[in-house]
């Protein structure tokens, strides 16, 4: 067991000598050869740097805690040059790359003082959104000037760093909690995290820049006087009150990859890869703004919600029939539509939900036993799910196809199955609705007053980065990844006009080739995976010979095609960009730029 490779094979594989690695005298891979593309997603939870990645939004994931946040992000572009128009100034000037940053290289930035009285800053507002967490961050060197002051967002927090001590005198009624962290040869990583306020304009902004005292007032500068910055960061959070790893940006506000874990188990599930949703239903968090009670009171911020944070609302009977709430109006479309609910039993173990308006009845609803995990009866034309989230939260989805016009969530407490009855007083607690356009719910979307898109992940490797492991020849693909979702593309690769090698997961999962697009001329089949399962295939081609075997099974094979010449683009998650995403998680990728016998295309499944 293990990999027995040279060091010349670490790096043209992307593997890296580690867990489950061995050097030796021959060339092993787990028993079979070795791979000319290793992509371990869920063992290394990041991305390999030849991978072209794209999500121009938030994006949510459960991470290592499981617990739901944004995916890394940092919403400042140019976060290590000061002197960028990106960043203002106030009453001050940059000297660029002048002193080591913390990595060692010349490219930290000093925000001088000019010979004014003023407060002397640097400036950038990104774009926020109400009722959000943020957490903003920068290393910082005292100069000339001992201390680092700060003004951030509306309200606050405001205060300073002293740049020899570490210590902080943040204040503002929106701070949680503030930072310093020593990293060495005199730099700190300061840091503050925060809530934006319910609503208002100008949410966010950074102002920062040097202070002669432990006051950010104003006082008489001198020219040059400074202090030394490096690597700012702006980034929504969820229930975290300090910094994640710094990502520098350049012209782009970053938005990472989502490396997703099980919530219930903590298990890292892998590359998170999803097709753009919306969701339409306002004031996610189920807060009294957004959502009325019918024979029903709602306590907002009430109990410890999925991602965490204390916003889960408690919604409480005040009548024995027809208890529920609903959200504000949205339009619907004339589609397929998925509502879903985080739901946590109180007194009551049953909720029941129903799209589309706030009518009630037995025969239009979907009941949900938050005891154990089981969905009760369905309402006509409707499909449920419920999905352990942690913490005795459950995830409860309804997809039935509505009509357009105005439509609304509701959500109501009940005593059992097909029953609307519920005993006065009793309780459930709620979080993170959602309604989406769509067979299956999404990824959690946040909202607040306005509906939020998110937009698809696109994962590619292209130019060299594919040509250098990719043989045209002949080759092997092993995936494992998992989905509960409907349609979606595992891994391809493509090229046009001439074809295109796939490996898909669609009705069921496919190996097959295009000759041209549209056209297939091989198409191994397998049935359609289990939902919520996870899926092991491994599929081969060369000339005249194309095999795939799934979870195990006995191979199927194709002996009637050639093989496409000219493949250009390996695409993770999607057919290509645009098209049939995976809405699912990609645990490994592996590539032997050879056609692997039959026997060992099973054994790779098993």
């Amino acid at each position: 067991m293990g990999i027995s490779i040279s060091n010349q094979l670490l790096g043209s594989t992307g593997l890296s000598a580690g867990r489950g690695l061995s050097r030796g005298s021959g060339l092993s891979f787990d028993g079979f050869p070795v791979p000319s593309l290793y992509l371990p997603f869920a063992l290394s939870g990041t991305l390999d740097p030849r991978i072209t990645f794209s999500r121009p939004s938030h994006a949510t994931l459960y991470d290592s805690t499981g617990n739901v946040t944004y995916a890394p992000n940092n919403l400042y572009t140019y976060s290590e040059q000061f002197n960028n128009a990106a960043w203002g100034l106030n009453a001050a000037t940059i000297a660029a790359n002048v002193i080591a940053s913390p990595t060692g290289e010349i490219t930290a930035d000093k925000i001088q003082e000019t010979a004014v009285t003023n407060f002397f800053a640097v400036i950038q507002n990104p774009t926020g959104v109400v009722s959000t967490k943020y957490v903003w961050s920068c290393y910082a060197k005292a100069a000339e000037r001992n201390f680092l002051a700060l003004n951030l967002a509306v309200s606050g927090p405001t205060g300073t760093w002293n740049l020899t001590t570490g210590v902080n005198n943040i204040t503002g009624g929106i701070a949680t909690s503030a930072t310093a962290v020593f990293v060495g040869d005199g730099w700190w990583r300061l840091s503050v995290s925060f809530n934006t306020p319910s609503s208002g304009a100008n949410l966010l902004y950074g102002v920062f820049g040097p202070s002669s005292t432990n006051s950010i007032a104003s006082y008489a500068g001198t020219a040059g006087f400074g202090i030394y910055v490096w690597g700012a960061q702006l980034e929504a959070v969820s229930y975290q009150i300090t910094p994640r790893t710094y990502v520098a940006t350049t012209s782009a506000v970053y938005y990472g990859p989502r490396f997703d874990y099980d919530p219930t188990t903590l298990a890292a599930k892998g590359l998170l890869i999803e097709e753009a949703r919306t969701n339409i239903c306002l004031q996610s968090k189920v807060t009294s703004a957004g959502w009325v009670g019918s024979s029903a009171t709602i306590a907002t911020d009430n109990a410890t919600a999925p991602d965490g944070t204390t916003s889960a609302a408690r919604v409480t009977a005040i009548a024995t029939s027809d208890t529920y709430i609903y959200s504000s109006s949205f339009v619907t479309t004339a589609a397929a539509t998925t509502h879903s609910v985080y739901a946590k039993a109180g007194t009551s173990n049953w909720i029941w939900m129903r799209p589309a308006d706030n009518s009630v009845g037995v025969s239009l609803v979907v009941f949900f036993d938050l005891s154990n995990g089981v969905v009760g009866s369905l309402g006509t034309g409707c499909t449920g799910t419920i999905t352990s989230a942690g913490n005795g939260w459950y995830r409860c989805t309804v997809t039935k196809t509505i009509t357009a016009g105005t439509g609304y969530s509701v959500i109501g407490a009940c005593s059992g199955d097909a029953t609307l009855a519920v005993a006065n007083g009793s309780t459930v607690y709620l979080w993170g609705a959602q309604v989406e356009v769509g067979a299956f719910a999404s990824s959690y979307i946040p909202t607040a007053a306005s509906a939020v898109t998110r937009s698809r992940d696109d994962v590619s490797m292209t130019g060299t980065n594919f040509s250098s492991w990719y043989s045209q020849s002949e080759g092997t693909f092993a995936v494992e990844y998992a989905t509960d979702k409907v349609g979606g593309g595992v891994v391809g690769t493509y090229q046009s006009p001439e074809g295109s090698i796939r490996v898909t997961k669609d009705v069921g999962s496919y190996f097959l080739v295009e000759f041209p697009v549209g056209t297939y001329t091989v198409a191994l089949p397998f049935g359609a995976p289990s939902n919520n399962n996870k899926i092991k295939f491994a599929a081969a081609y060369k000339l005249n010979d194309f095999a795939i075997s799934q979870d195990g099974a006995s191979v199927l094979t194709d002996n009637s095609s050639g093989v496409p010449s000219n493949a250009a683009t390996l695409y993770i998650g999607s057919v290509v960009t645009g098209v049939a995403y995976l809405n699912g998680t990609i645990k490994s990728l592996t590539y032997y730029n050879t056609r692997l016998p039959n026997a060992t295309l099973q054994s790779l499944t098993t």
